[in-house]
């Protein structure tokens, strides 16, 4: 196997090289300078894009993103500490232990950033479940949390549809689960019922309440006032404008504008042509972000060439300006 690797490793560089090359050539080392200088620099020297936290916010964010894991997480911990000297707790410690803690140091943090450690926490879950089920103070801390993030849930199902009694009974309902598993998990010791329940719990509020409730759908918003197949967009650049406006949606206002084109504003920017008519104002959370998001969209028919090139070069320097 050694030297199966030994020769396989310098067959990997070699062919990984030339794209390297390539890609500092055709970008004259913008790649590189924008992916790591700017992008990769600044969320270690700062917190990039208002994405700031401090440490200890993934082991927040976590009770959620894990949930309905969490039930098992204190057992697992204090399992994985036990038993911290076999060679697989020790190879998914490593996996999980050093990369967590630069994460938290970085400034620039986003709850997604963890999900590749995911893995290596649900393989130690469930090796502490099988292996150890006995600690009764672990069961009840993961109870507690289940309980917290799960009623929480509920809650926001509720919040989240207050104009749609239908789904506002759901939340009820979705507290009825959360109470059900934890009675489950520490009466019975049955793990299995309860995930089942806060499945059903994560489906109602990811699958159901949320995307129903507009607050973090903000594309198909846009998509929904947008009457042309050009969206000018400087302000709001998400990847899913892009994928359902399609790939000619313009996120800079570098290339010049045509009579018609969908325009985006953010509501804090709101300095659209005089030309321009206003289809709607939308708002929302845009949670990549961070933050909440107001944005008006403008059509743009009535605007002359000369009109639209007028307000792009002088938003654009202002734009520039402010940075």
């Amino acid at each position: 196997m050694a030297s199966y690797n030994g020769v396989t490793e310098p067959v990997k560089i070699l062919l990984t090289i030339p794209w390297f090359v390539a890609i500092h050539f055709v970008s004259d080392g913008a790649f590189y300078a924008e992916a790591l200088g700017k992008d990769f620099g600044s969320k270690i020297g700062g917190a990039q894009e208002t994405h700031g936290g401090l440490p200890g916010y993934y082991a927040l964010t976590t009770l959620i993103m894990f949930w309905p894991g969490v039930i098992i997480l204190p057992l697992s911990i204090l399992w994985s500490w036990r038993n911290r000297t076999l060679p697989a707790v020790a190879l998914l410690l490593c996996w999980i232990v050093p990369m967590w803690l630069i994460l938290e140091l970085v400034p620039t943090k986003l709850p997604h950033y963890t999900l590749p450690l995911y893995p290596a926490l649900a393989l130690l879950c469930g090796a502490a479940l099988i292996r150890f089920t006995d600690a009764r103070k672990s069961r009840w801390i993961g109870a507690a949390l289940f309980a917290l993030v799960g009623l929480a849930l509920a809650a926001a199902i509720g919040f989240l549809s207050p104009g749609n009694l239908g789904l506002f009974a759901l939340g009820p309902l979705a507290a009825a689960l959360v109470i059900a598993g934890v009675y489950i998990w520490l009466k019975q010791r049955d793990a299995g019922l309860s995930m089942i329940a806060g499945v059903l719990i994560a489906a109602l509020f990811f699958g159901w309440a949320a995307p129903r409730s507009g607050i973090f759908d903000v594309t198909p918003q846009i998509m929904a006032y947008a009457d042309s197949d050009q969206i000018v967009s400087p302000d709001y650049r998400e990847p899913s404008l892009v994928y359902q406006g399609g790939t000619q949606t313009q996120l800079k206002l570098d290339e010049p504008l045509t009579a018609g084109d969908t325009l985006v504003l953010f509501v804090a920017d709101d300095r659209p042509p005089a030309c321009a008519t206003r289809l709607g104002r939308i708002g929302g959370y845009q949670y990549t972000k961070g933050r909440p998001f107001g944005a008006s969209i403008y059509a743009t028919h009535d605007c002359a060439p000369e009109e639209l090139e007028t307000w792009r070069a002088t938003e654009a320097a202002r734009r520039a300006d402010s940075k």
